[in-house]
């Protein structure tokens, strides 16, 4: 396999460092950051801001991430997340 040097800054290291799992190595975090960025942009500029259907579509989805979001803290901590 063919290397390639880098050089960084040490904040730019630490703040990457924090960014990856324990077990990855930088090259493989930055393969999935990579691939994570371009299934990104092909969803850029989808959703019109003026669209009222995907506005409507994007609140369902925030309540109901909302809900379930508190059903588990229901069932990890016993109690529900005061707004």
């Amino acid at each position: 396999m063919v290397t390639k040097t880098i050089t960084i800054t040490k904040e730019a290291y630490d703040l990457l460092g924090h960014l990856k799992s324990k077990q990855e190595s930088f090259s493989r975090f930055f393969m999935r950051l990579a691939k994570e960025r371009s299934i990104a942009e092909k969803y850029f500029g989808v959703l019109k801001s003026d669209s009222v259907a995907a506005q409507k579509k994007l609140q369902e989805i925030r309540t109901n991430l909302a809900k379930d979001m508190e059903k588990r803290e229901h069932v990890l901590f016993g109690h529900q997340r005061h707004s």
